[in-house]
């Protein structure tokens, strides 16, 4: 699942990596060791300025970079939601003619993730990245921007598992 998360800068010809980056690093290796085909990056944001490229098109240059054909990079840019992820994956496997695959998220994501593709009858393997452990929110109580991001997405996650919860 995409997110921001890994965007080229035209003007200085580098990559910028967030803090969920590591979800389209990890895809790429999966990609580069062979336990995958094709890297399908669903919700590839739009850069946000002419000098900024799409994640898309930014996952896919960085691929082609680590020796990936072009080829075997899927992006979708439209959905904008998890479950407009799974909606827009359905047709992506079913065109490839793949069966099961690898869900790779932020492993604070994981569990609404698991629950909505299970609910729309995906057969995957989770594949959590980008761990926040006991160490990135130990002082989450402490006063200071980084725990406010950290309760950002306890209640965001929180509120989608409930969300999920009632619609499913």
């Amino acid at each position: 699942l995409g997110g921001t998360s890994f965007q080229y800068n035209k003007q200085f010809g580098q990559f910028h990596l967030s803090s969920s980056a590591e979800r389209n690093l990890a895809a790429v290796r999966l990609v580069q060791q062979g336990r995958a085909k094709y890297l399908v990056l669903l919700g590839a944001a739009k850069g946000h300025s002419d000098l900024i490229e799409d994640e898309g098109d930014s996952v896919t240059r960085y691929a082609k970079e680590a020796g990936i054909s072009p080829s075997h990079v899927i992006t979708e840019k439209e959905s904008r939601s998890t479950k407009e992820n799974a909606q827009a994956l359905k047709g992506i496997l079913a065109d490839l003619g793949i069966d099961s695959f690898f869900l790779m998220t932020s492993a604070y994501h994981m569990e609404r993730s698991t629950a909505l593709f299970e609910g729309m009858g995906f057969t995957f393997t989770p594949y959590p990245v980008d761990y926040y452990n006991n160490y990135s929110c130990k002082w989450i109580c402490r006063p200071a921007w980084k725990n406010l991001e950290c309760w950002e997405k306890v209640i965001h996650e929180f509120f989608g598992i409930l969300y999920y919860k009632i619609v499913l």
